[in-house]
This record gives C-alpha cells, structure tokens and sequence, in this order.
C-alpha cells in the first residue's frame, strides 16, 4: 500500500525504514506518528508473507 503526495523537489530527501510493524499498522497511523517532523513525500507499506 502505498500514499504519496506529489513533489517535483527531491532534494534533501530523507528515506526512513521502519520494521517490526504490526499486520494492523495502516499507511494513516505512519503519516501521523510521523508529520509532525516534517513533510511526508510517501508511505509505502509491503503486503505478503516474508520469511
């Protein structure tokens, strides 16, 4: 699943991974822990099973 706004400025971009989520953690829950330090340009969360 993937939200993304649309920005022509990539520089300075920050690429952030996180890990451990749960199956229950929703691209909304990311985008509001994480705004509040700075413009989100994308969330993009993996479906399916990883061993």
């Amino acid at each position: 699943m993937s939200y993304s706004h649309s920005s022509s400025n990539v520089e300075g971009l920050i690429i952030l991974k996180v890990n451990n989520l749960t199956y229950h953690t929703s691209a909304n829950i990311l985008w509001q822990v994480f705004e509040k330090y700075g413009c989100i340009g994308n969330v993009y969360i993996p479906q399916g099973c990883f061993h």
